[in-house]
């Protein structure tokens, strides 16, 4: 196995040390309602926060980090932008000790909270991989009315690692070409999308494929026309899985990072997922954010070894407020519905956020 993205969730206290730890609030569900009167989830074109859990601080505080990588990595969090808190703090990450600044890029919506916000990153247009042990010093300094809340953070690993049950994340464009990840090859007819960093087709039978050693995998895409469309996935050869790709909503914006489906309970092994474009091309575009695969565990892997692999796809699950049911052909299944409301080189990367404001309508189509 070459190097892979791994995912370490907010919640992740093995990992994570919060300092200061008086200084943070656990967020326990990001669709309870806030000030602004709109659950965190809700208020947010960007999608909601991963697993609806957040760390959130007002004060001047930091997060340590020790991995095991090349030096590449993201940090992502939540903006709210609503009253009271309207004020962008200051979030800087130190790798190493020593410093080297980046520029901010990201815009952020005014009036919204922005879940799934890059705070901060490196990658090899701002440092050179260095593969070993690294530590990462996220840095927050509040302001008058500023807040930030800690989602997760994501970094590549050595080669050939030694996984334990972490998150696998494969196609973030975000932090490097979506065709560079370990295990995902896209076909003919993708393209990127510069406005919000994903990776999109609008061309019939368009397949992207990801392989995985895990127990489950995830899709989260975009949401931008008022056209909903369908697209299919195949797990080793199984029947196809219609999944819908309904319109946004919105009437001038692109949703983001949405869940569009979730395949749990898969056998002990190696998969083979195949993403299939079936819908038309005027309508929503099967626009991909990133994959999460659910790694084995090393009891997991253990029992490959004395027990024969048994080949098994389990069942689909829908996004939260959809349905399963079944199409005329007894061997496709469908899922209806979305999740709509449902990291030694030396670096400091400095995200002020201070990005510059306005919502991303640059991709958008209309019909």
């Amino acid at each position: 196995m070459s190097t892979v993205w791994l995912m370490v969730d907010d919640d992740d206290t093995t990992d994570l040390d919060y300092l200061e730890p008086h200084s943070w609030t656990r967020v326990s569900s990001t669709t309870t309602m806030i000030g602004s009167g709109k659950s965190f989830d809700a208020g947010s074109i960007r999608g909601p926060a991963y697993d609806s859990t957040l760390h959130f601080t007002s004060q001047n505080t930091s997060i340590n980090f020790r991995f095991n990588g090349s030096s590449f990595f993201g940090v992502y969090g939540s903006l709210d932008l609503t009253s009271p808190y309207g004020t962008l703090p200051n979030i800087s990450c130190l790798l190493d000790g020593l410093s080297a600044p980046i520029s901010a890029q990201h815009i952020y919506a005014v009036g919204n909270t922005n879940n799934n916000y890059l705070a901060c990153s490196a990658n090899s247009g701002v440092v050179k991989s260095n593969p070993g042990e690294h530590q990462l010093l996220i840095t927050v300094t509040n302001f008058v009315n500023s807040s930030w809340y800690f989602d997760y953070l994501t970094y590549e690993s050595l080669a050939n690692p030694q996984l334990n049950g972490e998150l696998i994340q494969a196609g973030n464009a975000q932090l490097i070409p979506s065709a560079d990840y370990s295990g995902l090859t896209f076909g003919p007819n993708w393209f990127h999308q510069g406005a919000d960093e994903s990776t999109e087709t609008t061309v019939l039978n368009s397949k992207v494929t990801f392989q995985f050693n895990g127990t489950s995998v995830s899709l989260y895409g975009d949401l931008d026309t008022n056209i909903s469309n369908t697209a299919s996935y195949q797990i080793d050869g199984s029947s196809p899985v219609i999944f819908q790709l309904p319109e946004d909503g919105m009437p001038s914006n692109t949703l983001n990072n949405i869940l569009l489906f979730n395949h749990s309970n898969l056998s002990i092994g190696e998969h083979t997922l195949v993403v299939t474009s079936n819908g038309s091309n005027t309508g929503t575009p099967l626009d991909i954010n990133y994959f999460l695969a659910q790694s084995l565990t090393t009891e997991e892997q253990a029992s490959l070894s004395s027990h024969p692999f048994t080949n098994s796809t389990a069942t689909p699950n829908a996004p939260t407020g959809s349905s399963i049911s079944h199409s005329g052909n007894a061997n496709t299944k469908v899922i209806v519905g979305a999740a709509l409301g449902a990291v030694s080189s030396v670096l400091l990367v400095t995200a002020a956020t201070f990005y510059g404001s306005g919502l991303n309508q640059g991709k958008r189509r209309n019909f």
